[in-house]
């Protein structure tokens, strides 16, 4: 560990600790130069803005440039004719009118997805309430004003498009965030560092690790098969945590579960983890499986499979 290159700022307390990453936030902050956590931070909305902001009026503007024609002509309704009618027969300039507020809707939708599955989610969720709002317009131009068009019928296909592909992100925004919630993952960051696993030899009273997690902060924890026999054993010699909350009343899904939040909550909070493998004398009888416990924090702490 070494010092930050940049002294802080002293408007902002928590930066002149030039030990501290990302102002003690990793959850929130990256900060690879240690000098901007919040331009970092910033940036990938950023870039989510403009990746939206340019699909948006591409997609905004190859329409209004299409519909120019049905719209000059009175088939999209009354407001798009007037915004026609505005342009002075300049094409390129109706297509820019439509673009443009496209471009912003984009960059909004943009911006929030670019952070993570929360992100996603409210992402999907302004689509449909945008696109639903749309398609209940276009229908009420089709009832009073237009009937049905080429132009009408055209939007309201777009409209479908777009709700059913907002739906699809909202969907895809949950089940992330489920899983992420589940794995002790971030609900706002797409990426994050992948953890750094390495080998061990580590002995703690005779048993020995096979592997370790090596965290960001200064707990550590041991899991491993055999909790009584082999995990407490050598957690105990290097004076780390392990899963106490094994309760017979409960049913093996709600011992389970609790067992699961355990194991995120090392992951959350940057414990480091030993592994201490299988029982050898598991083994020795030819069971070489994990276990629903053992397996389910390697899962979670380790990514195994």
């Amino acid at each position: 560990m070494s010092r930050d290159t940049w002294a802080g700022d002293i408007n902002s307390p928590a930066s002149l600790n030039r030990f501290a990453y990302v102002q003690n936030n990793p959850i929130i902050y990256t900060d690879p130069s240690g000098n901007h956590p919040v331009v970092a931070a910033l940036l990938p909305g950023i870039i989510g803005a403009a990746a939206g902001f340019g699909i948006g009026v591409l997609a905004g503007g190859a329409f209004g440039y299409a519909i120019y024609p049905w719209a000059l002509s009175g088939e999209c309704g009354c407001e798009l004719q007037d915004l026609a009618e505005a342009a002075s027969g300049d094409r390129y300039a109706f297509a820019w009118a439509l673009a443009f507020p496209a471009g912003i809707l984009g960059g909004i939708g943009g911006a929030m997805a670019a952070y993570g599955p929360v992100g996603l989610i409210g992402a999907g969720t302004l689509g449909l309430i945008l696109s639903g709002a749309d398609f209940v317009h276009t229908w009420n131009i089709i009832q009073n004003e237009t009937g049905w068009t080429p132009c009408t019928l055209s939007r309201l296909l777009l409209d479908a498009l777009t709700f059913a592909f907002s739906a699809k992100a909202t969907g895809v925004g949950i089940i992330k965030a489920v899983k992420a919630w589940k794995s002790g993952g971030s609900l706002l960051k797409w990426t994050t560092n992948p953890p750094k696993i390495e080998s061990t030899s580590r002995v703690s009273n005779g048993i020995k690790a096979v592997r370790v997690r090596i965290g960001s902060s200064s707990k550590v924890a041991v899991i491993g098969r055999n909790m009584v026999g082999r995990v407490a054993v050598f957690a105990k010699g290097i004076g780390a945590e392990y899963w106490t909350g094994f309760k017979s009343s409960l049913s093996e899904s709600a011992n389970l579960a609790n067992n699961r939040a355990w194991a995120a909550k090392l992951v959350r909070e940057g414990y480091t983890v030993y592994d201490v493998g299988l029982d050898p004398k598991y083994m020795a009888l030819g069971d070489y499986s994990k276990g629903p416990f053992y397996r389910m924090e390697t899962q979670v702490i380790f990514g195994d499979p």
